[in-house]
């Protein structure tokens, strides 16, 4: 027995010594492999920086990031839709009828759009609360900074700890033209700005920012007009924005509140077990299929309201 244990003992010690060589020996291949892997990809990555991705796609990051706050990325998100669609399509079939199956999967998918409106209509609606204070701090380090709008963007972006959701779009703007200079890409990116802010006076700050990263024209006049216009429309905002957001209080919590009160009251006065409700609600196809057509209309009604009840500040 103690010679087969220093046996293995030896055999493992060798291959140990092998492994340790053969590391040696293509450890300075094997970098290098891997610093032209790194260098293939960054040329791919500015590459396509360059040319500029699809108009949809490019909306839809920005758009994601107002919503969540972080670059998501569009690839990933559809990607993950796409898997929810097919995982709940393969799985209602088992139960399910045809038509039944199609229903499910069509609306378990439809469930994360509707909450990507509901949460970048209410990332933009406060991006459109931080215009007074955007455009302040902007004008003001524009000043300081001799007309340099680069300097002017970081200092924002960078000073001014206000700006919780717009700051994100300026920082994603100024990587944007500092990574891929010139006209057509500060259009792009321009236009990605105004999408993300989705105001009036976003799309007019952001076609004065490409004006003066292109062009290097003076924005002052412009900003001044802008800032005055902002701050005559502040003070007719504040009553809407009390009604609008009373509105969407009741409709976040009507159907979180409702659906468990609804269970008590089965188990409660009606005396069903509740492993039984449960049962019926999740384990049977009529039950399943009723759950997430709540989900369903909860954030369609949700996302309804956010694009047309609640209305940004804007002028």
């Amino acid at each position: 027995m103690d010679g087969q244990k220093i046996s293995l003992a030896a055999e493992a010690l060798f291959r140990l010594l092998f492994l340790c060589g053969a590391g040696l020996i293509l450890s300075e291949p094997l970098r290098n492999l891997a610093a032209r892997v790194q260098m293939h990809n960054r040329l791919r990555a500015r590459k396509r920086l360059q040319e500029g991705k699809n108009g949809i796609l490019r909306h839809l990051d920005q758009g994601l990031l107002m919503a969540f706050g972080k670059p998501v990325g569009a690839g990933a998100f559809l990607f993950f839709d796409s898997a929810l669609f097919l995982a709940v399509l393969l799985t209602a079939s088992r139960s399910f009828s045809p038509g039944g199956t199609l229903c499910a999967a069509v609306l378990s998918a439809a469930i994360p759009w509707l909450l990507y409106v509901m949460r970048l209509e209410e990332s933009r609606r406060k991006g459109s609360r931080e215009g007074v204070t955007l455009v302040t701090e902007l004008l003001r380090r524009y000043r300081i900074s001799g007309g340099n709008i680069f300097a002017a963007l970081e200092e924002t972006v960078g000073g001014v700890r206000e700006l919780k959701v717009t700051g994100k779009l300026l920082y994603r703007l100024l990587l944007s033209l500092r990574q891929a200079p010139g006209r057509a890409a500060v259009g792009r990116a321009a236009e990605d700005l105004a999408y993300g802010l989705g105001t009036n006076w976003g799309r007019m700050l952001s076609y004065n920012l490409a004006a003066a990263a292109s062009d290097g024209r003076d924005i002052t006049t412009a900003l001044e007009d802008l800032l005055i216009q902002l701050r005559d429309a502040e003070s007719l905002a504040e009553e809407r924005k009390r009604l609008n957001g009373e509105a969407m209080r009741m409709t976040g919590l009507l159907i979180p509140v409702l659906y468990p009160v609804t269970i008590v009251l089965l188990v409660g006065y009606l005396g069903i077990p509740l492993g039984t409700v449960l049962q019926n609600q999740f384990y049977t196809p009529g039950g399943l299929l009723l759950f997430l057509l709540i989900l369903f209309l909860w954030a369609a009604n949700g996302a309804l309201l956010s694009l047309f009840a609640a209305k940004r500040f804007d002028f």
